[in-house]
């Protein structure tokens, strides 16, 4: 997969492209196509900062 990140106007633009042989094979449709998913920079920062949290819990986890 290749996917560049672009950032304008408060909004992030997210475009994945499939590139895995085993992926083409199931999807062939996919093949060169390429993926736009858009949102606003705020929840796209908010995803990360979830995931941060999750990702510091795991390593907590068995401290007190």
């Amino acid at each position: 997969m290749t996917a560049h990140l672009l950032r304008g106007q408060g909004r992030f633009v997210l475009t994945p492209q499939f590139r895995r042989g085993e992926h083409l094979i199931e999807h062939p449709k996919d093949a060169g196509q390429v993926f736009v998913a858009e949102m606003p920079a705020v929840d796209f920062v908010g995803i990360f900062d979830d995931l941060a949290a999750v990702l510091d819990g795991d390593r907590n986890q068995g401290r007190p």
